[in-house]
């Protein structure tokens, strides 16, 4: 019997990690870099009623529009369960430590300048189309 290496890796899966690692620096190169500035607004809009933050001081930034739009829904999501009171005693110190974590998780991705999508949540928010524009007073 011919006994095989352990540690040996065939290498169809060596070429296929290196070019998953190839394209992921390609994707991480072709996206904008987000200031820090930007990134912490947008961070700290994951807060409650900060939401509207990013969507109303940094309009021209694609990054604080996506994170405010979706930090809207999720506001509005949580607020919705918050009214409805929908769990007894025992469960509401677990849903508020989870919502917690949430909204620290997410301000902690943001900051660190991450573009990433809640389920359902972003879904929800790509539905809107928030276009804070001043409109109202064109330059001519």
């Amino acid at each position: 019997m011919a006994e095989q290496p352990q540690n040996d890796v065939p290498q169809e899966l060596q070429e296929n990690k290196q070019a998953k690692d190839a394209a992921m620096e390609t994707a991480q190169e072709q996206l904008p870099k987000v200031s820090k500035g930007e990134a912490f607004l947008a961070g700290i809009g994951y807060i409650s009623f900060l939401c509207v933050l990013p969507l109303v001081i940094m309009r021209e930034s694609k990054f604080a529009q996506f994170h405010g739009k979706q930090a809207l829904v999720l506001a509005i999501f949580l607020y919705f369960f918050d009214i409805l009171q929908l769990f007894p005693s025992r469960l509401a110190a677990l849903y508020m430590t989870l919502r917690i974590i949430l909204v620290i998780y997410c301000m902690v991705r943001t900051v660190r300048g991450e573009t990433f999508k809640l389920p359902f949540i972003y879904d929800l928010s790509e539905r809107f189309n928030i276009n804070i524009n001043d409109e109202q007073n064109p330059k001519s």
